[in-house]
């Protein structure tokens, strides 16, 4: 019967799995609520090349 699958610890359509120890959600549980994340990133980048004689210096800036 139905109960007899409960009891040995089954799910039936529509049940929802038990938490782990108490403390978090399992597999297939449906998680509700609402998040709003802002993540703004800014970037400057700036190099150069010089050549001296027989030597190239590279410079190079980058701030983020």
């Amino acid at each position: 019967s139905l109960e007899d699958i409960r009891a040995g610890g089954g799910l039936l359509n529509g049940d929802q799995p038990s938490s782990v120890y108490g403390l978090w959600g399992n597999v297939g549980v449906n998680q509700s609520g609402y998040s709003k994340f802002l993540n703004d990133q800014f970037r400057i980048t700036a190099s150069s090349t010089f050549d001296i004689g027989d030597h190239a210096l590279i410079v190079g800036v980058e701030y983020e």
